[in-house]
């Protein structure tokens, strides 16, 4: 299958592209060979292959959450450029 420089034209259109007749050419040149080097996937055998809904088989790739040990108050506000206690402070950023 390979695409006329008129059904170029008209996606063109649809998409807001304006080309002069060169520039229309070469984009319809693109695009068949695009379509072109597309066709091999034609070629493979897919008959036996159950589709698949993600693009990977994986399943639950997340770690287990563990407790682990948190840093204190006062060694988290200790690089704290400023704090209030346990509160960092920081200029406004919303009017």
């Amino acid at each position: 299958m390979s695409l006329t420089t008129k059904e170029v034209q008209q996606v063109a259109f649809q998409v807001r592209f304006l080309f002069d007749e060169k520039e229309l050419q070469a984009a319809t040149d693109a695009v068949n060979a695009s379509l072109e080097r597309n066709r091999m996937f034609d070629e493979v055998a897919t008959d036996a292959v159950e589709p698949l809904f993600f693009g990977n088989a994986k399943q639950n790739v997340f770690r287990e959450d563990v407790v682990g040990t948190s840093l204190s108050i006062e060694a988290t506000m200790q690089n704290a450029p400023k704090h209030d206690d346990d509160c960092f402070l920081f200029p406004a950023v919303l009017g």
